[in-house]
């Protein structure tokens, strides 16, 4: 989903606002890992299945420099500190601005994450939602990921139901 300027504009300013990107409230819900293996998109397949089989992940390409992914992150921790809601991060730096200069450009390039923030929830394995930009409707999201966190870490025989909406 494309982003307006102005939606540009009003995460600048939160990133002005919010502080950095790791920057993650005491007593969250929230594990955060950065990717630093090698460029490999199967590699990098491989290990978000390892980190997924057991907890509701978000794969988020983000960047320093990123005023949405700035956004995304702050919502993410109000959402884990919400009863219920148990999320792990798994980030992927893409770096400077300019088009594939990062580190990971094959990685990027695999999961077409051209757009920061890119992100993908996995559950048990499972890709569940993809979505580009910052959470539309944090209420929303917050059910659908207490919902995933119940269904990972509690009865294991009640998976998630197949690619639910936030």
């Amino acid at each position: 989903m494309p982003v307006s300027r102005r939606d540009l504009l009003k995460a600048a300013l939160a990133s002005a606002v919010l502080g950095p990107v790791n920057a993650i409230a005491a007593g969250s819900q929230i594990e955060r890992v950065e990717y630093t293996g090698a460029d490999d998109p199967a590699a990098y397949r491989r290990f978000l299945d390892e980190q997924s089989r057991n907890a509701v992940v978000f794969s988020v390409f983000h960047a320093k420099w990123c005023g949405p992914c700035k956004a995304l992150f702050k919502q993410l921790d109000e959402i884990a500190q919400q009863p219920g809601v148990k999320i792990k991060i798994v980030g992927v730096d893409v770096g400077p601005p300019a088009y594939m200069s990062g580190p990971y450009k094959n990685i990027v390039q695999a999961n077409n994450a051209f757009a920061t923030p890119s992100v993908e929830i996995l559950a048990a394995g499972d890709t569940q939602y993809s979505m580009k930009g910052f959470i539309q409707n944090v209420p929303e999201m917050t059910r659908y990921l207490r919902e995933l966190t119940t269904a990972v870490h509690g009865d294991v025989s009640t998976r998630p139901a197949s690619r639910l909406k936030p």
